[in-house]
């Protein structure tokens, strides 16, 4: 009996054994938890879009008083030759003022005296070599000479408050009233004279005239507009003065005048004589004289300086021109000067010419 008892016992262990192995066989094995992964970032490939930046307009030359406004600012500051001007910029001229205004491609805008203008774009795209230039002629009288365009989408542009005027290479002149009134002639080539929607083609030795909200005229032979004149009062009568004998004035010494040949030299003056330095110059290569040194400015002062456009009735785009520099002897001494004709942009690049003189003054 306890044989049995042993071997039922042992029969009960074995099938909890065999249930329990059948069961693990059976049983799916667990899976691994995945490890999360961080999905990359996705940086965009940037647009080759060009470039459409541009060196800065650069004042050439100028005489009398010439202002200009930056950008952001309210407060108008005296301009000198080699001021630079970008888009935003303003200049204007007083009633005895006027400056040579050379863009990157070489074209030049004379601003004459009581003119305002604002650089609008200045752009020059990359792999094209695509340029635009537009300005803004608030008031006054300017002089466009421009530089023949490389392609098709090159822009000039010139508007007032009455038109716009678009070229690829000429000379034109473009007067505005205080009131916006617009007066366009072109001395050499074609010119799109736009207001009102309408556009008319002026043509060499033609005039276009348009005012505010008014279609411009058809092109007619061409005559510079005359400033209004301010009838002046008639003087009221005085009295006759006493005439008092005065001392005969001291006569000013006439200015020398010297050019390039005397760079190297040495001239004389007296005191209060006018030394005048005549120099070759190119305002559409955008290159322009400096002073360099003056080495004692207190026997010899720069007063002056001016550019003076080529004078020539045949095509003058890339003509050259002078330069006239002005200094004034002060007391008796020597003092010598040097100049440097070389781009103003170009802060590194070695002179192209350059010219020296030494000045002795006497009593």
């Amino acid at each position: 009996m306890r044989n049995l008892t042993i071997l039922i016992t042992l029969f009960v262990l074995i099938a909890l054994i065999v249930s329990l192995i059948t069961v693990y066989v059976k049983a799916p094995a667990p899976k691994p938890t995945p490890i999360p992964t961080t999905a990359p970032i996705l940086t965009p490939t940037p647009t080759n879009t060009p470039s459409s930046s541009a060196p800065p307009s650069t004042i050439s030359s100028l005489s009398g008083e010439v202002l200009i406004q930056k950008q952001g600012s309210t407060n108008w500051v005296q301009a000198f030759a080699g001021t630079e001007l970008e888009v935003g910029d303003y200049l204007k001229t007083s009633g005895n003022g006027s400056a040579i205004l050379l863009f990157f491609e070489g074209s030049t805008i004379e601003v004459q005296s009581n003119t305002e203008i604002l650089i609008k774009e200045l752009s020059l795209a990359e792999g094209t070599g695509t340029t635009t230039i537009r300005l803004r002629q608030l008031v006054g009288s300017s002089i466009d000479r421009v530089q023949k365009l490389v392609d098709s989408e090159s822009k000039y542009e010139v508007d007032t408050a009455a038109a716009s005027a678009i070229v690829r290479g000429t000379i034109f002149k473009l007067f505005v009233t205080i009131d916006g009134n617009t007066t366009l002639n072109s001395d050499e080539g074609d010119v799109l004279f736009t207001a009102s929607g309408v556009t008319v083609l002026v043509g060499t030795g033609m005039q276009s005239i348009a005012c505010v909200g008014c279609p411009p005229s058809n092109p007619s032979p061409g005559v510079t507009p005359t400033p209004v004149v301010t009838p002046t009062p008639s003087p009221t009568p005085t009295p006759t003065p006493v005439v008092t004998p005065t001392q005969t004035p001291i006569s000013t010494p006439a200015p020398l005048n010297v050019d390039d040949s005397y760079s190297g030299g040495q001239v004389e003056l007296s005191v209060g004589q006018s030394l005048v330095v005549t120099l070759e110059s190119n305002a559409s290569t955008g290159y322009s004289w400096s002073l360099a040194q003056i080495s004692d400015e207190t026997v010899l002062n720069k007063t002056g300086n001016k550019y003076i456009s080529p004078q020539t009735t045949g095509p003058i785009v890339g003509a050259p021109g002078k330069e006239e520099w002005t200094f004034l002897a002060l007391k008796e001494g020597t003092s010598s000067i040097s100049m440097e004709y070389k781009r103003p942009w170009e802060k590194d690049t070695p002179p192209a010419r350059t010219f020296s003189l030494t000045v002795v003054v006497t009593e």
